[in-house]
């Protein structure tokens, strides 16, 4: 049976505790930016593409950011 592969519904990287990352910092005046990047527009967040580029430099690659 072929496998389905579904979009992910989150932001790969919302259990990684990044500092910068809008879900570390919940408050009332950014639950609507943490729904729309942490969720499933987090290809347009600029911090995931930092995450990602930064990533790429240190490990030759990241695997979270190339499935996406």
């Amino acid at each position: 049976m072929d496998e389905i592969k579904s979009k992910p519904k989150f932001c790969p990287f919302i259990n990684d505790n990044y500092e910068e990352c809008y879900c570390n910092d919940l408050k009332s005046q950014n639950i609507e930016t943490v729904i729309y990047y942490c969720g499933q527009n987090y290809k347009l967040c600029n911090i995931y593409k930092h995450i990602c580029q930064k990533k790429k430099k240190e490990e030759k690659g990241c695997e979270s950011c190339e499935q996406s």
